[in-house]
């Protein structure tokens, strides 16, 4: 009885400590993962600010370049920046994402299994104005994840189209909060 206790404590001692191991292991990795992509956003983000600083006058050229990993990592932060700019500035960074293909890519990732692609899909495209995602944007009204359709709500307000009045009253009346 008391081997059977002690080969039982033992086995669930060891447990603990290959748990204990794998947490730390995978938090490591995370600050690993999450420091080198925090560097490869730096430079983009500098080239962004300077671009949208300047009007978008010059160093278009330079963002669409810039490296396709290196643009992933700071491409969260160029979509929030799109939303929070007018004028020329705005335009000239559109146009760079549309080099870019952020637009078509986004318009695919409307229909992607997770719910945070299709968010940051949907994001993208309201702060781009795409009037041609309006029916994709329309169709994350009922979507089952309510960040998606609260997501999908302000990208069509950002777009402003009247195709959209019924689609959004119609999910209003659906009793479905967004």
């Amino acid at each position: 009885m008391i081997k059977a206790l002690t080969i039982t404590f033992v086995a669930l001692l060891a447990c603990v400590l290959v748990l204990g191991a794998l947490i730390v292991a995978v938090r490591a990795v995370r600050l690993v993962t999450s420091r080198r992509q925090a560097a490869l956003a730096a430079a983009p983000r500098r080239a962004l600010l300077a671009f949208v600083a300047e009007g978008g006058e010059e160093g278009a050229d330079e963002l669409v370049a810039i490296p396709e990993p290196a643009w992933r990592a700071a491409e969260h932060t160029a979509v929030a920046l799109l939303g929070k700019i007018r004028g020329e500035a705005q335009r000239a960074l559109i146009a760079v994402f549309e080099q870019r293909g952020i637009a078509q890519s986004a318009l695919v990732d409307l229909r992607a299994r997770g719910a945070v692609r299709r968010a940051r899909a949907a994001e993208a495209l309201g702060n781009l104005g795409r009037r041609d995602a309006v029916p994709g944007l329309c169709a994350l009204l009922d979507d089952p994840d309510a960040e998606v359709r609260v997501v999908a709500v302000r990208a069509l307000g950002r777009i402003g189209a009247a195709a959209a009045a019924g689609p959004l009253l119609a999910a209003l009346a659906g009793g479905r909060e967004l």
